[in-house]
């Protein structure tokens, strides 16, 4: 880029699991890479630790609800009533939110506003006057939409989000995309840069080399692990999970909380093979490592298609049940996919894509 001008760029980021975090923090460090000394101010109510495990630089949060999303009460199920509960008191927008909201922004004096599927964001950039930049693989209009058969009342909340969607500025679509715009760029799947090198990641986790390491990841969102090892053959295979409140080791599988010294893009990269729900994040990761994939879909969410289809084209990956990781009989699949070669790894993400499309829209800002 030919201009030097440190840019402020405002990011409003759901919190609905850690995956659009993941995304937006990716795009952050390589804006960061391409002109440093840019601000960046991220309204969301993801833990700050998430931001400082996964960037070096330095950013101001602002701690806001800024998107609902869906309420789940596990990492595989959601519960719909209490969603269209939560949402009739979000949607549409309150004046009085908007109101606030706005005025901060201003007195930040943003240049771009980037919006990580938070529409709210984008309401917002159209009150203050400010280009909004809509990163998405799906929008939360599009994914209700899914649920109006059995839950019609979802119909004008959509139909409000859809409008709001519609009305950023700019619009960047991440592989593998849910509903293609004909007025969005589309980039490749975006994923945090890994920092150490297998090996060490191995040795700090006590991994021998020789060993295979699977990876438990069910996207920031606990799940009960604690039969997992049931018919675990030491012998075989190691496991890491999530979740704990400590780091705990038993025998050969290691519970790490989602908070540890491990950065999560290492521990995909260190594994032979990632077990876990079918995310963004976590798919955008296993495609940049080019680890092997047993997935659990989750047949109700709209999104969940889109990304086994697109899984099952670019990975070495096999469809989990949720009662497999019960009853033991995952490890049989696990076993079958560490027979299989990895996929490639030498793929390029679409993270540097998206910043340059930031500083772009930026410097056209009088």
């Amino acid at each position: 880029m030919a201009s030097t001008t440190p840019y402020h760029f405002i990011y409003f980021i759901s919190s609905h699991g850690f995956g659009h975090a993941a995304r937006a923090t990716a795009v952050i460090a390589a804006v960061n890479r391409l002109m440093p000394g840019c601000r960046f101010t991220v309204f969301t109510t993801v833990a700050s630790w998430f931001f400082e495990s996964a960037i070096d630089i330095q950013i101001t949060l602002e701690p806001l609800d800024a998107d609902l999303g869906l309420i789940q009460t596990d990492a595989l199920t959601e519960d719909l009533p209490a969603t269209l509960r939560a949402l009739k008191d979000r949607i549409p927008f309150p004046e009085s939110i908007l109101d606030d909201i706005s005025r901060r922004v201003d007195e930040l004096g943003a240049n771009v506003v980037v919006c990580d599927i938070a529409p709210l964001g984008l309401a917002v950039a159209e009150r203050c006057g400010v280009p909004s930049v809509l990163v998405e693989n799906f929008t939360w209009d599009w994914i209700y939409r899914g649920y109006i058969a059995n839950c019609p009342e979802l119909e004008p909340i959509a139909a409000y989000l859809e409008k709001t969607f519609s009305g950023a500025t700019h619009r960047v679509q991440t592989e593998p995309a849910c509903s293609l715009s004909t007025h969005a760029i589309q980039v490749a799947p975006v994923s945090r840069r890994p920092r150490h090198h297998r090996a060490k990641v191995r040795r700090q986790l006590g991994v021998p080399d020789d060993v295979p390491l699977a990876v438990f990841s069910m996207g920031g969102v606990n799940w009960d692990y604690n039969t997992l090892a049931t018919e675990l053959d030491n012998h075989k295979l190691w496991i890491v999970t999530f979740g704990s409140q400590t780091p705990v080791r038993h025998e050969h599988v290691i519970q790490l909380p989602h908070q540890s010294e491990f950065f999560h893009p290492d521990l995909i990269h260190a594994a032979d093979v990632v077990v876990g729900k079918l995310g963004y994040s976590t798919l955008a990761e296993v495609w940049d490592a080019g680890s092997r994939f047993g997935y659990l879909a989750r047949p109700n969410f709209r999104e969940s298609a889109t990304l086994e289809a697109w899984a099952q084209e670019e990975l070495t990956c096999r469809r989990l049940e949720a009662s497999e990781l019960k009853t033991g009989e995952w490890l049989d699949t696990i076993l079958e996919l560490l027979r299989k070669p990895r996929s490639r790894a030498d793929r390029a993400g679409g993270a540097d894509a998206i910043a340059q499309v930031l500083i772009e829209v930026a410097s056209l800002v009088p």
